[in-house]
């Protein structure tokens, strides 16, 4: 026996305006009269899952480096990116937060390891980093190797 409904879970702005946004579960009856009634609704749970975050099981890091093209303007910017890189391999994961590096107008103690490596590379998803995931992640031996070989492809 087919069911005679379904449920959706939609997500509407707040009414003022404000950035709020409020889910509400909704009970469709299944057919045509749902999809003509309820485009909306269901076109934006389609899209609220299309840009959900990459799954807690995907190492951050590897993602990064292995699909990240990096060209830096400078020779000055090439080597705060390989000194951040040789960090990223030789530093205890706790000291990584802490480290700054220069920005791209050479300014010292600027920018962390994350803000560097987000203006100096580009991965095939952008996608913001979370600092303290990647730096989870990138203590493992698939996020060591493809930093090594990134580092090897900059020298």
């Amino acid at each position: 026996m087919a069911p005679s409904e379904l449920t959706v879970l939609g997500a509407t702005t707040s009414r003022w305006g404000g950035p709020a946004i409020w889910f509400q579960k909704t009970v469709l009856p299944i057919g045509q009269y749902a999809l003509f009634r309820y485009p909306l609704l269901l076109c934006g749970c389609l899209c609220l899952a299309a840009a959900a975050p990459a799954p807690p099981s995907e190492n951050t890091a590897v993602a990064f480096f292995k699909s990240a093209q990096c060209e830096p303007a400078t020779n000055g910017q090439r080597t705060e990116l390989r000194h951040v890189l040789r960090d990223l391999l030789k530093k205890p994961a706790r000291a990584l937060p802490r480290l700054r590096y220069r920005d791209y107008s050479g300014q010292g103690r600027a920018w962390s390891a994350t803000t560097l490596l987000e203006y100096y590379c580009l991965p095939e998803h952008a996608e913001e980093i979370d600092p303290d995931r990647f730096y989870r992640d990138v203590r493992t031996p698939d996020a060591r190797s493809a930093i090594e070989a990134l580092l090897k492809a900059l020298s």
